[in-house]
């Protein structure tokens, strides 16, 4: 029983230290186009404000020049998303 208290014990830990990772440094250039500073984001939160004025939140888990895969589409249980890049106005992110 102390094993497995132990066990859970650390895990918890774990997964709280992992969730309280600093996000990766946000770092857009001139140069770079809408695809290309989308895939700098793969696997982290983020909100994108859509050219209709709409902004969808969740997990960018793809980024090509044509389409973004958002998972876990914030307030939507059970959604993804699949956006258009040209349809793309912002990309919000948490830094801190």
């Amino acid at each position: 029983m102390r094993t497995l208290t132990a066990t859970l014990a650390a895990s918890l830990l774990a997964f709280g230290l992992a969730a309280n990772a600093a996000p990766p440094e946000f770092k857009p250039s001139a140069k770079m186009d809408m695809a290309s500073l989308l895939a700098t984001r793969i696997n982290t939160l983020v909100t994108l404000k859509l050219s209709s004025g709409e902004e969808l939140t969740g997990t960018l888990k793809a980024a090509g020049n044509a389409l973004v895969h958002l998972n876990q589409l914030a307030g939507r249980e059970y959604f993804d998303a699949a956006i258009p890049v040209e349809r793309i106005e912002a990309v919000i992110v948490r830094i801190r």
